[in-house]
């Protein structure tokens, strides 16, 4: 079993960030807006300095902390200054933007709510509602191929096991010695279960699977890494 999972400490609500977004960049952002002392500025202060956020002299590190001052303000308007630089700003700020839209959210829901804490939850891979997003690879026990035959069961299954778990199978690719799956799974369920079950499912009949496995919701794996994990141990 290989797993890549962002060990997550959750609050008493939150949400989960959909978009999937570099981990080092989630690293950096948090970093730099703890260290970030907003209360330095005012609103006066921030507003003044908003069109400096689409100016091409701006520097990029003036940019990222106009973006994350923004983030704190928890207010509408700044939900909406952030939304023109994504569609009209620097490419390259683009995840640094979406963080801080996703900030600002939390602030502004966390007004509306009585200022109850709710946190946000952020992969690499992103996610949908309450599950986060996970890429899965399974070896094959088998000494031939995959049939169609073979591909059926294990979709049949896996949709199954999934259905169980209120998780959502979103992509599974049949190939001819393993299989990958892209799963969306609810943050308090362990995704080993999901897979685990699902591979115990599969080789109730037919021993289809190796009982190893690869999981990450942290970023879909490079060629070479993938064929690192598929490589039979000797």
């Amino acid at each position: 079993m290989n797993i890549d999972d962002e060990s997550l400490s959750l609050p008493d609500e939150f949400a989960v960030a959909e978009d999937g977004i570099d981990i080092t960049t989630q690293q950096e952002y948090i970093a730099y807006t703890a260290a970030l002392d907003s209360k330095n500025y005012s609103s006066e202060a921030i507003d003044g300095k908003v069109q400096r956020l689409f100016s091409p002299d701006a520097s990029r590190e003036e940019k990222k902390e106009m973006l994350a001052l923004l983030a704190h303000t928890g207010r509408v308007t700044s939900i909406k200054i952030i939304e023109q630089f994504l569609e009209k700003g620097d490419p390259e700020l683009r995840d640094w933007a979406r963080l801080s839209l996703q900030e600002c959210q939390l602030f502004i829901d966390d007004i509306w709510s009585g200022d109850k804490g709710m946190g946000m939850v952020m992969s690499g891979l992103g996610g949908e509602n309450n599950r986060l997003r996970y890429f899965l690879a399974v070896r094959s026990r088998l000494k031939t191929p995959y049939t169609s035959m073979d591909g059926t069961i294990i979709t049949e299954n896996f949709v199954e096991i999934c259905r169980r778990y209120n998780s959502i199978l979103e992509d599974i690719q049949i190939q001819s010695t393993y299989v990958t799956l892209k799963v969306l799974v609810p943050v308090d369920v362990a995704v080993g279960m999901v897979i685990e079950d699902g591979i115990s499912q599969c080789n109730r009949k037919k021993k289809l699977f190796d009982e190893n496995y690869y999981v990450t919701n942290v970023t879909i794996p490079t060629e070479v890494e993938l064929q690192a994990f598929l490589k039979p141990v000797e």
